[in-house]
């Protein structure tokens, strides 16, 4: 991996959002997906740190519920370590202050490191292809498995058949 990608203690990045983009890219890049885990903020509303994980930091702390639950999801954190924690600096930028690189898991393969959840997007084209299809009233079953067909499999259209019900939903709001 290039060096330009790599994060860095006392890397500056003008926002908050210029940090996330950069980490889900070096996660994209690199083959795991990312979250957000906390932010502090002064009083006046202004962030002042944010800490970016591995989306598999962490372990799931178990629900009342879950004497309820009849089938079982499989456990997907594994207590990941690999950060990066971002704070204000005195030049009003944001300064990398906390780097951890390590997994304790295996990475992604890179060719389908996109379809994790961080990383899902539908873009411009692909929702104007939704809309159009529903304008149809082509079935959203239908609808996915034509854009399936015309980038050649699941793996290439960038989406999920949820993320597409999802976009949908939102719209029609």
């Amino acid at each position: 991996m290039c060096d330009r990608w790599k994060p860095g203690v006392d890397l500056e990045f003008e926002s908050v959002d210029e940090a996330w983009e950069f980490w889900s890219e070096y996660g994209r890049r690199k083959g795991f997906g990312i979250r957000k885990q906390y932010f502090n903020k002064r009083k006046n509303g202004a962030i002042t740190s944010y800490k970016y994980v591995c989306c598999k930091e962490g372990l799931w702390k178990g629900d009342k519920r879950d004497s309820q639950v009849v089938k079982h999801r499989a456990e997907t954190r594994t207590n990941c370590y690999a950060r990066i924690g971002v704070s204000l600096g005195k030049n009003k930028n944001f300064v990398i202050h906390e780097f951890v690189e390590e997994h304790n898991h295996p990475l992604q393969v890179l060719e389908i490191t996109h379809m994790s959840v961080s990383h899902r997007k539908i873009t411009l084209v692909q929702a104007f292809e939704i809309g159009i299809t529903e304008s149809f009233d082509l079935q959203q079953k239908s609808s996915y498995q034509l854009a399936t067909t015309l980038v050649g499999n699941k793996v290439n259209v960038g989406y999920t058949r949820l993320d597409a019900k999802n976009y949908l939903n939102v719209r029609r709001q």
